[in-house]
């Protein structure tokens, strides 16, 4: 494949698109987590009152499955366009409405993130960067991120589809991520694997899984737990997943995340792109 330095994987609206919804996810996942209104939210929902905006309260459950919904319909527009598998319109279409949904209802929760990385460097870097090798080199991208980015028990991404795993991924870029991921093997391989979204606190204190109508946890019916995480920086997301997954599961396989930094190793074809 070779590079053309001309041609844009994504169009302006898009890349704002993906700064929106990054930011949209932090918010949705300080929703799903808080306890309680703070006194900064309660400020925020009285001046807002007074511009005649009244913001409707969300559950710890609905705001993840909210998060859940917006960062699913991106990630198959991202999906579509990189396999070519649709025109990415009614995918496209479906994602800012549910973006233009998030704006709307989600203004008074703080931005959550316990990295305190950059919206800029966690869109442009991680977000942008992943999709650009995904689309270059597919099979060595997600084989990767499978196999020496994240330890889920696997040597392939093959292995991970007859696995009888379930992946939990924290909001929001990791979950974007793995999202992108699931819908991308669902277009192009016909199946995928089962994945949901943590909200974790800031301080990582605070965990929330999405529920099921009767309250189930998900992967009930799972033998092993494994996690999906981005990036790497300290491990103590990782930690704190794995470690709240085996008080929940203490009779499943929970696979322990990678706890340091994992530097990506470029295919060759990677590395003719760029050149």
């Amino acid at each position: 494949m070779k590079r053309d330095a001309n041609k844009r994987l994504w169009k302006d609206e898009e890349i704002i698109g993906m700064n929106e919804t990054m930011l949209r996810l932090r918010r949705m996942r300080s929703a799903a987590t808080m306890h309680s209104w703070s006194i900064g939210v309660l400020a925020k929902k009285f001046g807002l009152r007074l511009r005649g905006i009244i913001e409707p309260e969300h559950s710890q459950q609905e705001s993840l499955s909210d998060a859940q919904k917006l960062a699913d319909a991106a990630a198959d527009f991202f999906a579509a366009r990189i396999s070519k598998t649709s025109a990415g319109k009614q995918e496209f279409q479906k994602w800012q409405d549910l973006l233009s949904d998030a704006q709307r209802q989600y203004r008074l929760y703080a931005i959550t993130t316990y990295a305190r990385s950059k919206l800029v460097d966690a869109v442009g870097q991680t977000v942008i960067g992943r999709l650009r090798n995904l689309h270059i080199d597919p099979d060595h991208m997600m084989n990767w991120d499978f196999t020496e980015g994240n330890n889920l028990g696997i040597e392939s991404t093959d292995e991970l589809l007859e696995k009888n795993i379930g992946i939990v991924s924290p909001l929001s870029g990791d979950y974007l991520s793995a999202s992108t991921y699931q819908a991308y093997l669902r277009r192009t391989k016909g199946k995928t694997f089962p994945l949901t979204p943590a909200a974790m606190s800031g301080d990582l204190s605070h965990i929330v899984l999405l529920q099921g109508e009767d309250g189930s946890l998900p992967f009930a019916d799972k033998d092993e737990i494994g996690f999906f995480l981005d990036a790497t920086e300290t491990g103590n997301t990782g930690r704190a997943l794995a470690s709240h997954m085996s008080h929940l599961y203490p009779e499943k396989i929970v696979h322990k995340p990678i706890d340091e930094k994992v530097e990506f190793t470029q295919s060759q074809k990677i590395v003719e792109y760029w050149k």
